[in-house]
């Protein structure tokens, strides 16, 4: 069985999809940061992977994982701005992150006639608005909380670098649940204000579909919130749809449009 793969080489994490057809019949993560590319020989030894595509907005990470592609003589694609059907109506089209594309082309795939807002949670935490007719009209870029509480940390005398965690009480008692309630309160109010801006740039903002994805969605992931669960039944509040994988299926897409333009 041949299969395909699609792998998102992000700041802080490395995600990889393995399809078989628009079915994930597997995802992984891996820290980007301590990446080697034998990271990645477990994936390729029982799996014929047909088709690849990267996808990176971490140039040494990808580095790593092309060498090892290229060592095995495993041909692969790299998303390109030039070759994608989405228009991207921004000032500055060959700027915007390929995650970002990719999300678009998810929230596509999984709304395909309705405008659209996703809300990617990880290292950055990035908004963004798709038109249904397949228009990416912009965005906004906020920090993330992990950034958050290393820049509290590094740029004060005596605040600590505290867990990524939701506090028992909003109202908090210590240095440490103080810095907690205003980073995980602060990330769910910047997320909530960020989607009702971009909701006015639709022409019926009550049929707009708001994704999450990211970080904050991930199981394995600890680098947005320690308490997955309470960040899900919070974000849940938020949007109307959450889906860990949505970058993966959006580059699945984009594969199948790159290999339709080569027949």
């Amino acid at each position: 069985m041949a299969l395909d793969l699609v792998i998102d080489i992000g700041n802080s994490r490395i995600k990889g999809g393995i399809f078989d057809g628009k079915k994930i019949v597997e995802a992984f993560g891996l820290d980007a940061r301590s990446f080697k590319k034998e990271n990645l020989v477990r994936f390729f030894e029982q799996k014929p992977m047909q088709n690849v595509l990267l996808s990176s907005v971490n140039s040494k990470a990808e580095s790593e994982v092309r060498s090892y592609l290229q060592q095995q003589k495993i041909p692969f694609h790299v998303l390109s701005h030039q070759t994608i059907k989405l228009i991207l109506d921004v000032d500055e089209p060959e700027a915007l992150g390929h995650d970002r594309i990719a999300n678009a082309y998810g929230a596509l795939s999984r709304f395909p006639i309705n405008d659209c807002i996703v809300v990617d949670i990880g290292t950055a935490v990035t908004v963004d608005f798709i038109a249904k007719e397949g228009r990416y009209l912009g965005g906004m870029i906020y920090l993330g909380a992990g950034l958050c509480t290393k820049a509290l940390n590094d740029y004060t005398d005596k605040l600590p670098l505290v867990a990524l965690k939701k506090p028992d009480s909003a109202l908090a008692k210590t240095t440490e649940t103080h810095l907690q309630a205003g980073i995980y309160y602060g990330q769910l109010g910047a997320i909530e204000r960020m989607i009702d801006e971009l909701r006015l740039s639709a022409l019926s903002p009550s049929s707009v579909k708001v994704i999450a994805t990211g970080g904050a969605t991930m199981i394995d992931d600890t680098s947005v919130c320690e308490d997955k669960a309470a960040l899900a039944e919070d974000l849940k509040e938020l949007v109307d749809f959450i889906d860990p994988h949505l970058t993966l299926i959006g580059l699945r897409e984009i594969l199948e449009e790159t290999l339709k333009k080569k027949d």
